[in-house]
This record gives C-alpha cells, structure tokens and sequence, in this order.
C-alpha cells in the first residue's frame, strides 16, 4: 500500500510539473522511493534480530559449567570416553533453552524515538492521508480533479466538442457529486465528504474556464456564481464539522486557474476571484477554527501572487495591486483573531504562529517591492501596520476577553518591531542604531521582569538589527550594499569620541552589556536553551565597545602611535571591567580581563617585527604598558579563583614572559641609543636579560611574594621553555658572531659574546638539575641523557667558535666559515683544544667511574684523529701541522696513561 501511495504522489506532482513525462518519471521516483523506504526499514529490523541473538547466545559459554559429569562415575576409565560428550550439548542446549525466558524485559531498553522534524512530520501527515480510510476514493477523487483540469485544457486545444455542452456536463457531473454526497452523509461520512469537496472543486474549475478562457458567462455573473460557490463550500463544511470538505474546496478552487492559465490572464480577475476565497475562508473561520484551511489559504493566496508579481508586476500596475495586498493582509489579521478566539474553552487563545507572525513578514516583504520607487513609502507602510496591530492590541486588553492574552502581546510586539522599523526607514542609520539598542535593552529587562520568553527573544533581535543598520548606514536598510573601507566610518569634521558613529557603537555596546548583565541576575528564571545568551550577549557588547575604540582611535593616530593606544585603550577598559565585575559579582564580565594576556603578547610582536626603529616604551608606551601590566595582575588577584586552574597557570606563565620579552627589548634598546659601542653589546643583552630573569626565579621563585610564588614551579619548569629554546637559538646565532668588545679590548673568553655564552650554558645545567631535582617533574632517565648530551654538544660549538674569534683577532684569520676552514692555524688551535677537552673528560670520568662519559670522551678523541688526517695533514710543512700531530700523540699518551676505561659497575650487570 505505501508503495502504491507513493507511486500516485509521485505522478501527481511530475504530472503537474512536467505534464505526461513528468507522470511516468513521478511515478517511477515514487516508487523507488518506497522501495527505499521499505529496504532500510527492513534492514533495521534484521539488524534489531541479529542484536538480539547476539545477546541471546552470549551466556551460552557458562552453560558449559555442568560438565562434570565425569566426577559422578567412579570409574577413571569413563571419564575418557566418547559417550558422556553428549551429556554437555544436552546440559547447553538446555540452558540455552532457558534463556530466552527473560526476554520479554529485552525490549525495555531501546532507545526512546527522536521526535521527528517538520519534513518528516510532512511526509506522515501524507501517508496517513493516503493510507487510512478509503484510499480507493480518495486517489479516484484526486484523479478526476486533475483528469477534469486536463479534460478542460485538452478542450481548449483541440475543440472536440461544443464548448457549451462541454461545460455543462462537467457542471451536471459536479453537481451528481454534491448531491450523492450530500445524502450519503449519514450512513458513510467520510466517503460523503471526499465526494462533496470534489464536487465543489469541479464547480469551480467549470465556473473558472466558462468565464475566463471562453467568456460564456459575464464576470459579474460568474463572480456571483463563485461566491455562490464558496457560501455553499462553507456552509457544508460547518453543517457537517467537516476540515477534509472545506480543505478539498478551499484546494479546488485555488488550484482552478492555475491548471487551466495560459499565462496571460488578467492580474485583476485572478486577485478578485482569490479575495472571494479567502472571503470564504474568513466567513467559516468566524463558525470553527480550521487551521489546516487557513494555512492552505494563506499559501496559495501569497504563494501565488508573489509568484505573479515576480514574473509580471511593473509599477504602473500599484493601483490595481495595492488594494488587493491590504485586502489579503487584513483578510489573514481577522482569521488570526477569529482562530484564536473560536477555540475551544479550555485551548482559548492558542496562536497560530505561522499566521500571526508569517503574514505581517511576508505582506511587508511584498508591500516593500510595491513601493520602492515612492520615497517614504515603505516607512508610511510600515507605521500604519504597526499603528494597526498596537489598535488590535488594544481592542484586546480593554475587552479583556478570557485566554487572549497571548495574541494581545504578539500584536503589541508586531506593532513595536514595525513602530521600530519605520525608524530607520525614515531617519539616519547612527540614530537608528542608538534607538534600536536602547528599545531592545529596555525590552529584554521588561521581559525578564514580566517573565516573557517572546518580550526576551524580541528585545535581542532588535539588537542585532541595531547593528545591521549601523553598518549599512547611509543605506537605510540596504545591507546588501557594498561597504568599503572600515566597517565604521566617521566623517574626518566630527569631534573625537562625541560623534554619531563613536556614540552609537557606544550606545550598542552597552545595550549588550546591560542585557547581559539582567539575564545574569535572572538565570534561575530563564529557560535551559536560553542561559548561553548571557555569554553570547556580554562578547557582543565586548566586541562592538573595543571595535568603537580602536575604530576612533584609528581615525587620528597611526603606525606605532595608534598600536600603543589601542593597548591602553584596551587595557583601561579591562581594569573598569575588573572593578565592576568585583562590584556586581558578576562571573561572566570576570572572563573578560583574560584577554588582555592575548592583546598585550600582539603588540609586542608588533614591536619585534618592527626592529630596532621602536621599543615598547617610547611615548605612551610607558604609561600603556604599565596600566596593561597593573590590569593584568590586578584581574589575577582578583579572578584565580573563579578561572580554571590551568588558564591562570597558563595566565602567569605568560605575565612573566611577557615582562622578560618587555625588559629584554626596552634595555637591548637602551644599549644601542645611548651607548657608542659595538653592535655586539645589544647582541649580548638579547641573552643576558633573560639569562639574568630566569636565574632570579629559579634562585627564589619560591621565596619572593605573589604572583611568582603562585606557580613557581610551573614557571620555573614549563614556563621557562620559551626562554630556553630562545636563549638555544641565540647560542647558535652566535656562533657567527665575530665578538668584537668596541670601547674594550678583545680578550679571549672576557668578551661580551662568550661571558654570555657561558652564563647561558651555566643557566641550561642549572635549569636540568631543578628539572630533576622536583619529583613532580620526572622528565626519565631518557629526557635528562638527551637534555645533557644536548648541552654538551653546544658547550663544544661555543668553545669552538672562541677559537676562531681569538684565532680572528690575533692571527688576522677571517672570521668566515671559509676563511677558518683554510686556516692552518685555526685547525691546530681546535685540535688542540678537543684533545684538551677529551683529555679532561675521560680522566674526570675514570675518577668517577662514568663509563658513559669516558666514551664521549673517547668519541671526541676519535674524532680528533679523523681530522688530523683529513684536515690538517694538508697543511704539509707547516709549523702548525707539527704542532698538530705532536700535540695530539702526546695528549693521547697522557689518556691512555692517567683515563683507563672504567671498570662495568655491579649495578650496570643485570641480576
């Protein structure tokens, strides 16, 4: 039968889409739709059975438990024998068999349904309508419809037979119908009611093509037959109680002259003959309150004219289009009024939503096309809709009508959003802006005071239309017009801050904030889906105060000048923020300081990537860095106990890296503008800031007062890995450095370069042994290898490169990888010095029995050799190579001599 049902939608809808193409390619689709639909359900069920057995055959295993059957007998020789096998498959299958008792309670824990969307809930109401009661009459019904529509058309083309007997016999047939109906209602209702409604809806196609396409019949008198029509449609409807017959009737006759258009009918005629439905509609909704038949009314009256207007409305066409908008928009106000007033007692005042809020949207969305070229036009319109709802809404409250209140409101809310919308339909966007967001703050504190979800929901959209209309300003409401440029703009005459653009988004920001702050007060009486719009409004309100500010600062300062301001504005901002927070109490503005962290690391690495033109302090950068500072602890003093533990660890870690980034910029800065010395010196401070701040942490993090006894740990471990990486980075930076020391003299070691060098490598020991020093910070006996090897091996580049910067200054080498590599000088210095290095390492660590650094030190050795043959055995001749190789022999004897290899442990032989 679903099969069937889908088969004949199928057509239905390709037949009138396509025509007979459409009727087999509709056909098919719905059938294999349905099969579809058919297929997966019975995929799911396959799958429900499977699960269930899988569940079923589960505690199959215990049931092996009974085979000790063996045990009975007191024979040994039985219990290896064949025939007790049987006794457990006899014990399972008997087990097995009992389990399928408590299966009745299987099915309690399924999964309630999800409760299905509006096109599902379309899709059932079809099915249903097609799959109970009479479905033979009902699909016999809907084909003679369409069969009589096309019988009508195929007339028109081919001219068969006498027009006037065509029509006459149709109306004859029609009315057959209306009377078998009409007396069949007693005995078999529902089959009655589907023969009436098609009765009525053949009525009107006959009446529709006798005055339209042939014009048989005076408009007039063909008019009053179609009133005639819709009267009896009503009256049958509301004598019977029966929503199918008038829904068939109301479908008929709106369906007429779509099926039968030639596509060049007369606006004026099709509008009247839509007002004399929906005048019928009007007239059974003053008796019952259908709403199945106001909403097919309401969509085919607005579908269709928006359809027409699209293809063929020109302005010289308002006169005659106007009237019949307003006719059809006051026609839908009175059956929203009569809907809610002609339910039952207890359901009195129920609101039909798509009716009361779709009209005034839709009308005004067409009203808008109508009265574009007219200036003002639309402003007027929309104040007279509002001054129209505002009067029902009062008409209301002063009859005081018993459950009417809900529909009160929603008139007075539909009179205040168009009262609202006329605003800036008339005057400037600024103004609008401002007046919107005061109107939805004002309304979101009534709603929360009177306990009105739709007062609540209303006053936010306004805010967000506030918005709108300040950015499209100068466009009305013309959002979909470019905007170049900022996304505000001010004009260059008006005066700093007291200027429309910097007051209204002033204006929208607090109107956020304060919304925010009265839906916080009154969380306990909101709705669960509402609580996420405290959080929601209070970044609206954060965002629209600081894109103000930074806009209105941009307009008069630039470059480094306005990054500063923006800081300080920033910063000024969240300190109001953190003292009003503590004030109110309010847990939501408390998060907002969090972003100042974000706001101060971006401009610092303004300043880096700026190079040396700037430093941060320059200007108002001593007072911007200062008040961002003093905001940013002031709001951890206040908030570490409200924010999450590890955003405030993660929030002091970065305060201090921040300070050791600003210290180390302002004082290598400082060197370079008031000190006439070598460029080598500001190098030197890039490091030795840092070098210096990170041992004062580890030195006494734990002794010195709040902030830094908080985490000190933390930022003594983790927090110090930036600086580390960066202080690693600096090293191998510096390798290429030359290290000239201009006012002083160049000495080996006590140069700016290599003080630093060693303060660094000094700091990198100092921070492995606090690593492994606190237990909760086990990096592994694999993270500490690496982490020294590490240290090692940049301790080795850096005694390397202070040779070739002594070899530079002294012997005149260049101090390029090139001019080192050819210099036989600089290759006997560095074999001799790793000799002199392996030499201590391996006797240091005979002395102390560590095997693994007497091979480093044998590896070095090593390596030494390799290089004598590869590298200085060409400088054949040469009082260095002499040097070279003697040295290396006698350095390897003193090894061999003084740095045996130490003996294996007894802790290093496995037990």
């Amino acid at each position: 039968m679903t099969k069937l049902t889908s088969a004949i939608i199928g057509a239905l809808v390709g037949g009138v889409l396509f025509q007979w193409t459409g009727v087999v390619a509709g056909l098919l689709i719905g059938l294999f739709a349905a099969l579809v639909a058919e297929l997966r359900q019975r995929v799911m069920q396959l799958e429900a059975r499977l699960d269930q057995q899988v569940v079923s055959a589960s505690p199959r295993p215990v049931a092996a438990e009974p085979s000790p059957a063996p045990r009975e007998s007191p024979k040994p020789v039985q219990a290896v024998t064949i025939p007790p096998l049987p006794a457990p498959r006899a014990s399972t299958i008997s087990a097995s068999d009992n389990i399928p008792k408590p299966r009745p309670s299987a099915p309690s824990p399924a999964p309630a349904p999800a409760q299905p969307g509006p096109l599902k809930q379309a899709v059932d109401w079809l099915h249903d309508f097609f799959t109970s009661g009479n479905l033979v009459v009902k699909v016999g019904v809907i084909v003679l419809f369409f069969g009589v529509g096309f019988l009508l058309k195929y007339a028109v083309e081919h001219n068969k037979f006498p027009i006037e007997l065509r029509l006459i016999g149709t109306a004859i047939g029609a009315l057959a119908l209306l009377v078998v109906g009409w007396r069949l209602r007693g005995r078999r209702p529902g089959y009655a009611l589907i023969i009436q409604g098609a009765g009525i809806g053949v009525l009107y196609l006959t009446v529709f093509a006798a005055a339209k396409l042939y014009q048989l019949l005076p408009l007039g008198f063909a008019f009053g037959v179609m009133v005639a029509l819709v009267v009896l449609s009503g009256i049958l409807a509301v004598l019977q109680d029966a929503r199918a017959l008038a829904a068939f009737g109301a479908a008929g006759g709106f369906l007429a002259p779509v099926l039968v258009s030639t596509g060049a009918g007369n606006h004026v005629m099709l509008f009247s003959y839509y007002a004399l439905l929906n005048a019928g509609i009007v007239g059974i909704g003053w008796f019952r309150a259908w709403r199945e038949l106001n909403l097919i009314g309401f969509a085919f009256t607005f579908v269709i004219g928006t359809l027409w207007g699209h293809r063929n409305y020109q302005p010289e066409l308002f006169a005659s289009t106007e009237p019949f908008l307003i006719l059809f928009f006051v026609f839908y106000v009175v059956i929203a009024v009569l809907f809610a007033h002609r339910q039952p007692l207890q359901l009195r005042g129920y609101v039909d939503g798509a009716i009361v809020f779709g009209v005034p949207v839709v009308g005004f969305g067409l009203q808008a096309v109508l009265v574009r070229p007219y200036e003002y036009a639309l402003a007027m319109s929309a104040l007279a809709i509002s001054g129209l709802y505002i009067g029902l809404a009062t008409a209301l409250w002063r009859r005081q009508i018993t459950g009417m209140r809900v529909l009160t409101e929603a008139f007075l809310a539909l009179g205040v959003v168009f009262g609202s919308l006329a605003i800036p339909l008339a005057l400037d966007g600024n103004w609008t802006a401002a007046a919107w967001a005061l109107e939805g703050a004002a309304i979101v504190w009534i709603g929360v005071r009177q306990r009105r979800m739709l007062a609540r929901g209303f006053g936010l959209l306004l805010q967000v239309g506030a918005a709108f209309a300040f950015m499209s300003h100068g466009s009305g409401l013309g959002l979909l017009s470019p905007v170049h440029g900022r996304v505000i703009e001010a004009t260059a005459s008006a005066l700093p801050v007291l200027n429309a653009t910097c007051l209204g988004a002033i204006v929208i920001a607090l109107a956020g904030l304060i919304s925010a702050f009265v839906l916080s007060r009154a969380r306990s009486e909101l709705h669960e889906y509402e609580s996420p719009f405290e959080f929601i409004l209070l970044a609206w309100g954060v965002v629209w105060w600081l894109t103000g500010g930074v806009n209105e600062i941009g307009r008069y300062f630039h470059g480094q000048e306005q990054v500063v301001l923006v800081l300080l504005f920033v910063a000024v901002s969240v300190l109001v923020a953190t003292l009003a927070a503590h004030a109110l109490q309010w847990n939501g503005l408390a998060m907002v300081p969090i972003g100042l962290l974000v706001a101060m690391l971006l401009t610092a690495a303004f300043f880096i990537l700026n190079g040396s033109a700037s430093h941060p302090f320059e200007g108002w950068g001593s007072v911007a860095w200062v008040v961002a500072l003093a905001a940013h602890y002031l709001a951890l003093s206040r908030f570490e106990r409200r924010w999450p533990v590890e955003l405030v660890r993660l929030w002091h870690i970065g305060g201090f890296l921040l300070m050791v980034l600003l210290a180390t910029m302002e004082g290598s800065w400082i060197i370079e503008r008031y000190g006439q010395i070598a460029p080598t010196w500001r190098f030197a401070a890039w490091a030795f800031i840092p070098v210096v701040a990170a041992s004062v942490l580890l030195r006494w993090g734990g002794q010195a007062p709040w902030p830094s006894v908080r985490f000190h740990r933390e930022i003594g471990s983790f927090g110090l890995v930036p600086i580390m990486a960066a202080l690693v980075t600096w090293s191998l930076r510096a390798l290429g450095e030359r290290g000239e020391s201009y006012p002083l003299p160049y000495l080996p070691i006590a140069n700016p370069i290599d003080i630093v060098q060693l303060l660094v490598l000094a700091l990198l020991l100092r921070w492995l042994l606090y690593w492994r020093a606190q237990p909760t910070l086990n990096l592994g006996g694999d993270g500490v290898k690496l982490l020294s090897y590490g240290i090692g091996m940049l301790a080795l580049l850096w005694l390397s490169a202070a040779v070739g910067r002594a070899v530079h200054f002294w012997a005149d080498v260049p101090y390029t990888a090139h001019g080192l590599f050819s210099s036989v000088t600089y290759q006997a210095a560095l074999t001799m010095t790793w000799s002199t290095i392996a030499l201590l390492t391996m006797v240091l660590a005979t002395r102390r029995a560590i095997r693994v650094m007497w091979f480093a030190g044998a590896a070095l050795l090593g390596i030494v050799v390799i290089k004598l043959f590869l590298v200085d055995l060409t400088g054949i001749g040469t009082v260095a190579r002499i040097i070279s190789f003697v040295g290396v022999g006698i350095l390897m004897l003193v090894i061999g001599y003084f740095s045996p290899l130490p003996p294996r442990q007894t802790r290093e032989t496995p037990a």
